[in-house]
């Protein structure tokens, strides 16, 4: 690892350390196919590859197989939808590197559910390119933060676009409802 990513000794450190069982891996049989199949799934540079691998979770300890593959099989199902171009690998890589977690989620537990409802909220195509610029919202909870937010803002009449889908997923608790309390006493659309 250290060689084949130019890992920083506190670099390294940082992977052991996170994940100790990584030791523990074959180079030929685990770490060196893991590698290959991101830097060529994703079309990672070297730096990229780097970040990733970094980066909690550990992905050096999925299964490309069972894990690794179906999850960014999903996710570029997902974000091409039903425009059948293909999804560019740069989406599907900007997507995974800023949001390394999402390779850690369930299919059918998590990512399902939230993609369905940011579909549900402000249409297909607009949500794939929500979740392309804004992957760290895959990361919040679905019954904890974006439902009830979501609802709070529809109740005041608010529209849910891509702007506002920010302050549902992204904004402080303080800005959501600083938001949300101008939502209420305007009868015109809030400034974002």
């Amino acid at each position: 690892l250290e060689s084949r990513l130019c890992l920083a000794t506190r670099q390294l450190r940082k992977v052991v350390t996170r994940s100790p069982p990584a030791l523990g891996l074959s180079v030929e049989k685990n770490l060196g196919p893991t590698l290959a199949f991101l830097e060529t799934r994703l079309d990672l540079d070297d730096d990229a590859l780097r970040k990733l691998v970094v980066s909690p979770p550990n992905v050096l300890m999925y299964s490309v197989r069972d894990n690794l593959g179906p999850k960014l099989d999903f996710l570029e199902g997902w974000l091409d939808g039903d425009d059948r171009g293909g999804t560019p690998r740069s989406t599907l890589a900007r997507v995974v590197t800023k949001l390394p977690q999402a390779l850690g989620l369930s299919v059918e537990n998590n990512l399902k559910p939230k993609l369905a409802f940011f579909e549900d909220a402000m249409g297909p195509r607009e949500a794939r390119t929500f979740v392309a610029d804004f992957p760290a919202a895959l990361s919040r909870s679905l019954d904890r933060r974006l439902l009830p937010r979501a609802n709070r803002l529809t109740a005041a009449g608010v529209h849910l676009d891509k702007t506002t889908m920010a302050y549902v997923c992204v904004k402080t608790d303080a800005a959501f409802l600083d938001y949300l309390h101008l939502a209420q006493v305007s009868s015109s659309p809030v400034p974002v």
